[in-house]
């Protein structure tokens, strides 16, 4: 079975139709087999054409996102069916493996080859030519799709990744697929793997994500996170000094260390925020930003047992000089 059409093409599930045209000539462009000399472009040119094929039509793509690449592709498609041109350059059939418009390649490769592909693809006459396909055995779409639940950890469901995952179904044998994370996974999100390995049916992730000791997805621990949301949030402990005389301090990014300034006179509570460290989006997602990382102080006072006389004596001066941060009538000025 191929790759993910979609991921084929490098566009996501709910690209446009003209998206999915664009990305495909680009990726034509790429592999075809007179410009790429790599030994599997004209693997991955076949399998580019392919995917366009079953994407660019409309019922074809709907079959593939209901039921997968086995339907979309037997579904459909005609017992027979080629293209022949008379003065095309292809022949009576595509020795790359797939039918193709030559309409469409003399846009995709006039700039390699100065027009004269699109000359000779726009001189020939179409006409019909039997060429017998295989049809693959399809998949029983009326299968429920399997349930099962996952746990990631934190860092796998911010950044996205790949997951092994091993599903039990006795009293077959454990099969091993593969679980694609997006990028900002939250938990309770649900995944979908169509026609998973050698099981012939849908599996579809319920995801839990695991703890970290200093990022959150939410601003206030328990609060629920915004549906889409890309930002971080981790608490900032300062010390007395620190919050009121202002410092640089490294704190952590889900890539690195970095810097970042306090200012003087800094209360708990206050978000210092780092632009851009925050989650990323997906690599489809070629309109998103990434999220902010948001820093929220907690201003930790020293232990009395720390403090001198001479300290005590200070703080109790400064009190003296500071305006009382408890303001407003709803403050009482004694306990009468």
């Amino acid at each position: 079975m191929p790759a993910d059409l979609y991921s084929t093409l490098g566009v996501s599930r709910s690209a446009s139709a003209e998206e999915i045209k664009r990305a495909y000539r680009s990726r034509a462009r790429e592999l075809h087999p007179d410009v790429n000399k790599a030994p599997d472009a004209q693997k991955r040119f076949a399998q580019v054409q392919e995917a366009h094929e079953i994407l660019s039509d409309p019922k074809r793509r709907e079959l593939y996102d209901h039921y997968g690449y086995e339907v979309a592709k037997a579904g459909t498609q005609p017992q027979s069916q080629s293209h022949s041109h008379s003065s095309s350059g292809w022949g009576s059939a595509n020795p790359y493996g797939a039918s193709v418009d030559p309409d469409e390649f003399s846009d995709i490769f006039s700039t390699f080859f100065s027009g004269r592909a699109s000359r000779a693809a726009s001189g020939g006459k179409r006409a019909k030519s039997s060429r017998s396909r295989s049809r693959s055995a399809e998949p029983q779409p009326d299968l429920e799709p399997l349930n099962v639940e996952h746990t990631v950890t934190f860092l796998t469901a911010a950044k996205g990744g790949l997951e092994p995952l091993r599903i039990e179904i006795p009293p077959s044998k454990p099969r091993n697929i593969e679980l694609r994370i997006p990028a900002g996974t939250l938990e309770g999100d649900k995944l979908r793997v169509r026609a998973a390995g050698d099981l012939g049916q849908d599996v579809v992730v319920t995801i839990h994500v695991g703890h970290h000791p200093i990022f959150r997805r939410v601003q206030y621990p328990g609060s629920a996170c915004r549906p889409g949301s890309k930002d971080l949030y981790a608490d900032l402990p300062l010390t007395l000094s620190e919050a009121t005389l202002g410092t640089t301090i490294p704190v952590p990014t889900l890539e690195s260390a970095v810097l970042l300034k306090v200012p003087p006179g800094i209360a708990s509570g206050k978000l210092l925020r780092l632009q851009g460290r925050g989650i990323k989006p997906h690599s489809t997602d070629k309109s998103g930003e990434p999220g902010d990382l948001y820093f929220v102080t907690v201003i930790v006072p020293p232990a009395p047992s720390v403090l001198t006389d001479t300290d005590r004596k200070t703080l109790q001066d400064m009190g003296l000089r500071q305006t009382s941060p408890r303001v407003g009538n709803a403050w009482p000025t004694s306990s009468d």
